[in-house]
């Protein structure tokens, strides 16, 4: 009976024991992968430029970038850093996942160089935290072109300690008209047991997807850029985001039109621009006479535009009396809702506007115009318009006006001597 007692509880044990070595033993291969990451993270870059300095450096975090430590702009390049440690000598893979779209607007568009954008931080900290590192030989790999995206920029995977031998093709995971996916796969050699990777995720810009498309158009955070396989084996949660108030909007610019009295005239522009974006549409046309459904508009907006100079010329029929008797600015930083001073200068004589605009500037510029039915009122200029030419044909015209007058009563007088 005794001995009988003694089989049962040594088989339990046997059990339990075998039962946790298995356990220990799943547990193991299913976290192998994710305990190979040393370190994954990406550039919290300040004011965009880094901290402590113009340029200064680079604070590296896994938590979210937000508009209390980041300023990235779109078409910039979010810098990100993996650490692989405990490696074997050999040939090993990695796959990087990054969020393409977000309800059909495009967060991170394709990877490319990690200093494309923020060519400022030095080795010594793009190493931050990683012994030995500034000392490891580099070398670069050419991403491969990706079909779905657009105007894509050549850039490269940088690796430290190791040889980048392949890539593979792009893996897309949902339909960029809504939400998507896209992910890549690594191969590399190493001989040490640890290796270093650093590239950037580009910014989807308007420049390239169009006004309301683009990254700083969609709320939230969802730019998400993933490791997601080690040596073909998944793991955990390995997750950069980038929240969308990180990102400086673009500019805006609201073209309105008030004719004095309101009148069905017609009024047409032309626009040109040293920015990236132009404006369009190119002319456009608008009227202040209060009939949205036979005229144009008296206001257009052009969302979506980048730092540069803007032009807008008016044009009048021929035959036609519309003087353009004022152009007025105004502007608020887009952020904060917090009005600022446009740069602008106005010449009447020529109906231009010419305005410097820069992202997160929202400039709403209003055209007036006095019919010929309605007496220019010389106080209504104002602004920082030109208005030397207008003014000097009204004087000239005054001033002749009053010698024809002096001349017609002084031959009045003389007439009545004789």
């Amino acid at each position: 009976m005794r001995k009988t007692i003694l089989f049962t509880l040594a088989a339990i044990f046997l059990s339990i024991a075998i039962i946790s070595g298995v356990t220990f033993s799943a547990n193991a291969a299913g976290d192998a992968g994710d305990g190979n990451i040393g370190i994954f993270d990406q550039c919290e870059n300040d004011d965009g430029d880094g901290y402590s300095g113009n340029p200064g450096i680079c604070q590296w975090t896994n938590g979210n970038l937000n508009h209390t430590n980041s300023t990235y702009t779109e078409g910039d390049a979010v810098v990100h850093r993996l650490w692989l440690t405990g490696l074997t000598s050999g040939s090993h893979t990695v796959e990087i996942t990054y969020e393409t779209t977000k309800g059909g607007k495009h967060a991170y568009d394709y990877l490319m160089s990690w200093n494309y954008s923020e060519s400022w931080i030095p080795l010594s900290n793009l190493c931050e935290g990683i012994t030995g590192c500034t000392d490891w030989a580099q070398s670069t790999y050419l991403f491969p072109t990706d079909g779905n995206a657009v105007n894509q920029i050549a850039g490269n995977l940088t690796i430290l300690n190791g040889t980048i031998t392949g890539m593979s093709a792009y893996t897309l995971s949902g339909s960029y008209s809504g939400d998507s996916e896209t992910s890549i796969t690594v191969t590399f050699n190493t001989t040490s047991d640890q290796v270093f990777f650093v590239w950037g995720g580009h910014v989807a810009s308007v420049v390239d997807w169009g006004a309301g498309n683009s990254a700083s158009n969609i709320p939230g955070a969802p730019y998400h850029m993933k490791i997601t396989k080690f040596d073909g084996t998944a793991i955990g949660n390995r997750d950069n985001q980038v929240m969308t108030e990180a990102f400086v909007p673009s500019a805006e610019l609201v073209i309105v039109k008030d004719a004095i009295p309101d009148h069905q005239r017609v009024f047409t522009y032309t626009a040109s621009t040293t920015a990236p974006t132009a404006l369009s549409p190119n002319p456009f046309y608008l009227a202040d006479d209060g009939d949205a459904t036979t005229d144009p508009p008296n206001t257009i907006t052009f969302p979506g535009l980048l730092d540069g100079s803007y032009t807008i010329t008016e044009a009048i029929a021929p035959g036609t009396s519309w003087l353009l008797v004022e152009v007025k600015c105004k502007a608020i930083e887009r952020t904060t809702n917090t009005p600022i001073t446009p740069t602008y200068n106005v010449d009447l004589y020529s109906k231009t506007l010419s305005l410097d605009l820069t992202l997160d500037e929202a400039v709403t510029c209003t055209f007036v115009n006095q019919g010929s039915t309605t007496a220019v009122q010389l106080s209504s200029f104002s602004g920082s318009g030109n208005i030397a030419k207008p003014l000097a044909w009204i004087v000239l015209a005054v001033v002749g006006l009053t010698l024809i007058g002096w001349w017609m009563v002084k031959r009045r007088s003389s007439k009545a001597l004789h």
